[in-house]
Protein backbone atom coordinates (compact mmCIF):
# COMPACT_ATOMS: atom_id res chain seq x y z
CA UNK A 1 0.00 0.00 0.00
CA UNK A 2 1.39 3.56 -1.00
CA UNK A 3 1.94 6.44 1.19
CA UNK A 4 0.20 9.79 0.31
CA UNK A 5 2.78 12.00 -0.03
CA UNK A 6 0.79 14.80 0.03
CA UNK A 7 -0.42 14.14 3.48
CA UNK A 8 3.28 12.38 4.59
CA UNK A 9 6.13 14.31 3.41
CA UNK A 10 8.25 13.46 6.00
CA UNK A 11 6.95 9.80 6.16
CA UNK A 12 7.64 9.71 2.42
CA UNK A 13 11.50 10.89 2.71
CA UNK A 14 11.86 8.70 4.97
CA UNK A 15 10.92 5.32 2.72
CA UNK A 16 12.61 7.07 -0.03
CA UNK A 17 15.46 7.03 1.86
CA UNK A 18 15.19 3.44 3.12
CA UNK A 19 13.33 1.40 1.58
CA UNK A 20 13.33 -1.31 3.59
CA UNK A 21 12.00 0.35 5.95
CA UNK A 22 8.05 -0.91 7.22
CA UNK A 23 5.51 1.78 6.18
CA UNK A 24 3.52 0.51 9.03
CA UNK A 25 6.25 2.57 11.30
CA UNK A 26 5.93 5.16 9.88
CA UNK A 27 2.86 6.05 11.23
CA UNK A 28 2.93 7.15 14.98
CA UNK A 29 -0.60 7.27 16.73
CA UNK A 30 -0.80 9.37 20.06
CA UNK A 31 -3.68 6.28 20.75
CA UNK A 32 -0.67 3.76 20.84
CA UNK A 33 0.91 1.93 23.81
CA UNK A 34 3.84 3.44 24.03
CA UNK A 35 1.80 6.84 24.47
CA UNK A 36 -0.36 5.43 26.67
CA UNK A 37 2.68 4.38 28.84
CA UNK A 38 3.85 7.86 28.58
CA UNK A 39 0.98 9.94 29.84
CA UNK A 40 0.45 7.60 32.70
CA UNK A 41 4.48 7.93 33.28
CA UNK A 42 3.94 11.88 33.30
CA UNK A 43 1.49 11.73 35.35
CA UNK A 44 2.82 9.49 38.12
CA UNK A 45 6.03 11.68 38.04
CA UNK A 46 3.53 14.91 38.29
CA UNK A 47 1.53 12.96 41.22
CA UNK A 48 4.46 12.47 43.31
CA UNK A 49 5.36 16.68 44.16
CA UNK A 50 1.89 17.17 44.23
CA UNK A 51 1.40 14.53 47.04
CA UNK A 52 4.30 15.07 48.96
CA UNK A 53 3.14 18.73 49.14
CA UNK A 54 -0.11 17.83 50.30
CA UNK A 55 1.38 15.42 52.82
CA UNK A 56 3.94 18.13 53.91
CA UNK A 57 2.68 21.69 53.03
CA UNK A 58 -0.67 21.28 54.59
CA UNK A 59 -2.26 20.09 57.94
CA UNK A 60 -5.67 18.91 59.06
CA UNK A 61 -8.77 16.56 57.34
CA UNK A 62 -8.70 18.12 53.97
CA UNK A 63 -4.58 17.26 53.77
CA UNK A 64 -4.79 13.65 55.21
CA UNK A 65 -7.76 12.67 52.81
CA UNK A 66 -6.60 14.60 50.13
CA UNK A 67 -3.06 12.85 50.16
CA UNK A 68 -4.84 9.56 50.66
CA UNK A 69 -6.46 10.20 47.28
CA UNK A 70 -3.41 10.99 45.73
CA UNK A 71 -1.71 7.77 47.60
CA UNK A 72 -4.66 5.84 45.88
CA UNK A 73 -4.55 7.26 42.50
CA UNK A 74 -1.03 6.69 41.89
CA UNK A 75 -0.79 3.13 42.55
CA UNK A 76 -3.48 2.92 40.21
CA UNK A 77 -1.18 4.98 37.53
CA UNK A 78 1.25 2.67 38.37
CA UNK A 79 -0.79 -0.44 38.03
CA UNK A 80 -1.96 1.20 34.77
CA UNK A 81 1.54 1.47 33.23
CA UNK A 82 2.18 -1.89 34.13
CA UNK A 83 -0.88 -3.06 32.62
CA UNK A 84 -1.37 -0.91 29.87
CA UNK A 85 -3.26 -3.02 27.86
CA UNK A 86 -5.47 -4.52 30.28
CA UNK A 87 -9.43 -2.72 31.25
CA UNK A 88 -9.22 -0.16 34.27
CA UNK A 89 -10.54 -3.15 36.04
CA UNK A 90 -7.36 -4.96 36.53
CA UNK A 91 -5.24 -1.80 37.91
CA UNK A 92 -8.15 -0.77 40.15
CA UNK A 93 -8.30 -4.08 41.59
CA UNK A 94 -5.19 -4.68 42.50
CA UNK A 95 -4.74 -1.05 43.59
CA UNK A 96 -7.66 -1.20 46.10
CA UNK A 97 -6.01 -4.54 47.51
CA UNK A 98 -2.48 -2.78 47.50
CA UNK A 99 -4.07 0.35 50.12
CA UNK A 100 -6.75 -1.52 51.88
CA UNK A 101 -4.01 -4.46 52.77
CA UNK A 102 -1.84 -1.94 53.49
CA UNK A 103 -4.13 -0.08 55.46
CA UNK A 104 -5.01 -3.45 57.18
CA UNK A 105 -0.91 -3.92 58.03
CA UNK A 106 -0.88 -0.91 59.85
CA UNK A 107 -3.01 -2.96 62.57
CA UNK A 108 0.02 -4.95 63.28
CA UNK A 109 2.19 -2.04 63.91
CA UNK A 110 4.88 -3.73 61.32
CA UNK A 111 4.88 -0.31 59.13
CA UNK A 112 5.61 1.79 62.32
CA UNK A 113 8.60 -0.90 62.72
CA UNK A 114 9.75 -0.09 59.26
CA UNK A 115 9.35 3.06 59.40
CA UNK A 116 11.85 3.51 62.78
CA UNK A 117 14.65 1.19 60.33
CA UNK A 118 14.01 3.38 57.42
CA UNK A 119 11.87 6.76 57.49
CA UNK A 120 10.75 7.23 54.14
CA UNK A 121 9.15 3.96 54.50
CA UNK A 122 6.47 5.89 56.01
CA UNK A 123 5.58 7.39 52.97
CA UNK A 124 4.47 3.94 51.40
CA UNK A 125 3.23 1.93 54.31
CA UNK A 126 2.03 4.72 56.82
CA UNK A 127 2.58 3.94 60.70
CA UNK A 128 -1.18 3.92 62.26
CA UNK A 129 -4.69 2.47 61.08
CA UNK A 130 -6.97 5.45 60.15
CA UNK A 131 -10.58 4.05 58.87
CA UNK A 132 -11.26 7.47 57.01
CA UNK A 133 -7.80 6.79 54.65
CA UNK A 134 -10.01 3.91 53.28
CA UNK A 135 -13.06 5.94 52.07
CA UNK A 136 -10.05 8.50 50.54
CA UNK A 137 -8.39 5.34 48.84
CA UNK A 138 -11.70 4.21 47.43
CA UNK A 139 -12.39 7.89 46.19
CA UNK A 140 -8.64 8.54 44.57
CA UNK A 141 -9.13 5.01 42.94
CA UNK A 142 -13.01 5.09 41.61
CA UNK A 143 -11.20 8.58 40.42
CA UNK A 144 -8.82 6.96 38.46
CA UNK A 145 -10.22 4.20 37.36
CA UNK A 146 -13.22 6.51 35.69
CA UNK A 147 -10.89 9.08 34.02
CA UNK A 148 -8.93 6.32 32.38
CA UNK A 149 -11.98 4.11 31.34
CA UNK A 150 -13.50 7.25 29.96
CA UNK A 151 -10.45 8.27 28.32
CA UNK A 152 -10.43 5.17 26.90
CA UNK A 153 -13.56 5.25 25.27
CA UNK A 154 -12.73 7.97 23.55
CA UNK A 155 -9.57 7.43 22.35
CA UNK A 156 -8.27 6.05 19.02
CA UNK A 157 -6.27 2.94 21.10
CA UNK A 158 -7.59 -0.36 19.90
CA UNK A 159 -5.73 -3.12 21.94
CA UNK A 160 -3.94 -5.92 19.74
CA UNK A 161 -5.67 -9.22 20.01
CA UNK A 162 -3.81 -12.05 21.53
CA UNK A 163 -3.97 -14.37 18.41
CA UNK A 164 -1.77 -17.52 18.82
CA UNK A 165 -2.31 -18.60 14.73
CA UNK A 166 -0.97 -16.86 11.66
CA UNK A 167 -4.87 -16.54 10.51
CA UNK A 168 -5.36 -13.13 12.57
CA UNK A 169 -6.77 -10.74 10.87
CA UNK A 170 -4.75 -7.36 10.29
CA UNK A 171 -4.73 -4.96 13.55
CA UNK A 172 -6.58 -1.57 12.79
CA UNK A 173 -3.84 0.48 13.51
CA UNK A 174 -1.47 -1.52 11.20
CA UNK A 175 -3.51 0.08 7.76
CA UNK A 176 -1.36 2.98 6.62
CA UNK A 177 -4.15 5.70 5.43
Amino acid sequence: MELDHHRHPVAAGRRDRHPAFPERLLRISMGSVSARRLTLGIIAIAMVPVGLGARYLADGLAADLSGGVLYAALFYVLLAFIFVRRSPWLPASLAFLWCFGIEFLQLTGLPALMASMLPAAHLVFGSGFAALDLAAYALGILLSAALDFWLGKHSKFVPKPRCATSACPPHPTEAIL
